[in-house]
């Protein structure tokens, strides 16, 4: 290597010192004027109740009406007619700007204020009706003082009515208390069968035995039927409800019970009051007719004493029907036996 002199100072560049610290900016001799907060200006304006206690306020209402009196230079400068492409001015403006919504007026009649009196809530008998129709209006005073607003409940009558008061029973009323105070001298008895074979009748039957009364009414030539209490069984005369009635009957020996006769219906539809009935019952009564014989009731009856295990005794009704009957078929056999022979003897003859 050949060793030349040191290169110059000034001939080599400078480079700046980016470590160096900054000159400090000169300080300046002006002071920063104090603010006043707005807090405090308006804490000053107003008492500690809130009360304004600052100076008077100028009038809103008087600047408002000056400023609506001088309009402004902008308002003050009429606009420029417009003109046509060809430089003459436009006589007649565009025909978007001249048209006007509908809707704008409809919004701005929903929006009308209307007053109370003037609102129509519903609408006319005209409106409703139409215009050939006559609508009267009744005022609050056409109706009678007598008649009420609302008419009360019609009340619908049901039963017929207790015939106790009616009635006395040969045992008195002490005695009849005495043997229900005792439950061994107490019997529930169900009477049960099919329809139209005489339950009801036989019910008066016993209460014409227990009680000074005539069971047969003979102007309607019928059965006064004692526990038919309902209007409708009186009228169609058949039980729908079962009834019961409490009868003092004597033994065979003369000793007297209390029996509580439950008369059933004999229908098939009301059957669940005979069941309900025999449930409460210590015996059964079965009432067969003896010209019809055992029909459909009269087997469920059966069937559900010995379900109960109750004991049953059979009542046959309506013997001379059966009689009746057999006498008439037997008359009416010989009758055509007679015409027969007589028939064959004429034309043996001939």
């Amino acid at each position: 290597r050949c060793a030349g002199p040191p290169p110059s100072s000034s001939l080599s560049p400078q480079i700046p010192n980016l470590r160096a610290p900054l000159p400090a900016a000169p300080k300046t001799l002006a002071r920063r004027r104090p603010r006043r907060s707005r807090r405090a200006m308006d804490d000053s304006l107003y008492d500690e109740f809130g009360n304004y206690i600052g100076p008077e306020l100028a009038d809103s209402d008087a600047d408002d009406s000056d400023a609506a009196a001088s309009p402004s230079p902008s308002q003050s400068r009429s606009p420029s007619p417009a003109r046509s492409p060809s430089g003459s001015p436009n006589s007649r403006r565009p025909a978007a700007l001249m048209d006007v919504d509908d809707d704008d007026y409809a919004d701005a009649a929903q929006n009308a204020v209307v007053l109370a009196e003037d609102k129509k809530y519903y609408p006319t008998a005209e409106e409703v009706y139409g215009p050939g129709v006559e609508a009267l209006v009744m005022d609050e005073d056409e109706q009678a003082l007598e008649k009420p607003i609302v008419a009360p409940p019609r009340v619908v009558k049901f039963e017929v009515g207790t015939r106790a008061g009616a009635t006395s029973t040969y045992a008195s009323t002490d005695f009849i208390l005495g043997l229900a105070s005792n439950p061994l001298l107490v019997r529930n008895v169900a009477l049960v069968g099919h329809l139209q074979h005489g339950k009801t009748v036989f019910m008066d039957m016993l209460v014409e035995q227990t009680h000074e009364v005539d069971t047969f009414d003979s102007e309607g030539e019928r059965h006064i039927r004692f526990t038919d209490t309902r209007v409708d069984e009186q009228e169609r005369r058949v039980s729908i409800k079962a009834v019961p009635m409490s009868l003092v009957l004597e033994s065979g020996n003369g000793k007297s019970y209390l029996c509580n006769i439950m008369d059933t219906p004999g229908h098939v539809n009301f059957s669940d009051e005979m069941t309900a009935a025999l449930r409460l019952a210590d015996g059964a009564v079965l009432v067969v007719d003896a010209a019809e014989g055992v029909m459909v009731n009269t087997e469920r009856a059966i069937r559900h004493a010995i379900q109960e295990r109750l004991p049953i005794v059979v009542v046959i009704n309506k013997v001379h029907f059966a009689w009746l009957h057999f006498f008439l078929i037997q008359f009416g056999s010989k009758l055509k036996l007679t015409y027969a022979l007589t028939l064959w003897f004429y034309r043996l003859t001939d």
